[in-house]
């Protein structure tokens, strides 16, 4: 059973891709995706309004700008969905002006879940405009599945191809629909003469190393408050325990171990970086 790639239309196709990303985000269940997209367990009726509102946010948040391109692996034999991403195509580089501050407004101001989750997005973001500066292909990937993944791709021309998500259902992971997608970009970067940037759960290294990703260190969270709740505790050693690997690629996978530069930091080796 051949996975091909395709273009998604949204009209007929946006139902069975939400659901098989919402089934990828959930299986096992991943803090971030229940951070931002929390669902209300009280009845059926509060859990499906809760997952269509999502749902509903996610394309017009995400999915409905001039900029977006989605993408579906399917399965060819069936023709069910079985992986998707998201590609965003940008003229002009969105990085050069600040960012918004993110507010998860979904959580009540002042509350520690809000907090949490508007502190991790605090530290990606920054960690990701700063090395985002030069020409190079940025992807961020869930924690425990190698099949979620996001990454941009940029050039000195401040042209921009940003890939919010990478996705495969639990029933199909492991037949390489992640890999198709992830090549999708890594030609891409090569077509371009970019570099790569990959933040991706170390269970997904290996399918990174095989389109010449390197492994240059871990993103490093600061959770650390004072009385934290239960809650807090939980969640935050969930986060610290699935961090992100922090993978590298120069242009064209070319990689020399102590003396290729890492363009970010100017050195040729850098496996503790502050991030």
């Amino acid at each position: 059973m051949p996975l091909l790639l395709q273009s998604v239309n949204l009209d007929t196709d946006f139902n069975e891709l939400f659901a098989v990303e919402w089934a990828a985000w959930t299986s096992p269940p991943q803090p971030e995706w229940e951070l931002l997209c929390p669902v209300d367990n009280t009845s059926e009726a509060t859990r499906t309004a809760s997952i269509e509102h999502h749902k509903v946010m996610h394309l017009h948040k995400l999915g409905m700008s001039p900029e977006s391109q989605w993408l579906k692996v399917i399965d060819s034999e069936t023709g069910a969905i079985v992986a998707g991403a998201l590609y965003k195509i940008y003229k002009t580089n969105p990085y050069r002006a600040p960012e918004e501050d993110f507010q998860a407004v979904w959580w009540p101001e002042g509350g520690d879940m809000r907090q949490l989750i508007e502190r991790c997005n605090k530290t990606l973001s920054g960690n990701r405009v700063r090395i985002m500066s030069e020409a190079h292909v940025c992807m961020y990937a869930n924690l425990n599945d190698p099949s979620i993944s996001c990454f941009s791709i940029s050039t000195k021309l401040h042209r921009i191809a940003d890939l919010n998500n990478v996705f495969t259902h639990p029933s199909h992971r492991r037949r390489g629909a992640a890999a198709i997608l992830v090549e999708w970009g890594v030609k891409k970067a090569d077509e371009m003469g970019v570099e790569a940037y990959c933040e991706g759960g170390l269970l997904g290294k290996r399918v990174y190393e095989r389109f010449g990703y390197v492994h240059v260190g871990t993103v490093k969270f600061d959770l650390e408050i004072e009385n934290p709740t239960e809650k807090w505790k939980e969640y935050a050693q969930r986060i610290e325990a699935g961090a992100p690997a922090i993978m590298w690629r120069p242009i064209g996978g070319k990689y020399d171990k102590g003396k290729t530069v890492l363009p970010w930091t100017g050195k040729t080796e850098d496996v503790d970086l502050p991030l």
